[in-house]
């Protein structure tokens, strides 16, 4: 599991992808898989892409 600031910009970046694109119902699954720290950003836009789309985020430098 990710630190609860990583939750948060997780969080944030969907927020940003669901304003800009309003995601399909699979989408937002694997949206919220996402966010709690089930997929990593490379698991999810892989599945993303499935459906021709790509989260627009990028992991953060520690």
């Amino acid at each position: 599991m990710f630190l609860s600031e990583s939750k948060n910009l997780r969080a944030q970046a969907v927020r940003q992808a669901i304003t800009r694109n309003q995601p399909s119902t699979p989408e937002l699954a694997v949206l919220t898989q996402y966010v709690l720290g089930n997929l990593s950003l490379e698991q999810t836009n892989s599945e993303l892409r499935q459906h021709g789309r790509t989260i627009l985020a990028a992991p953060v430098a520690a």
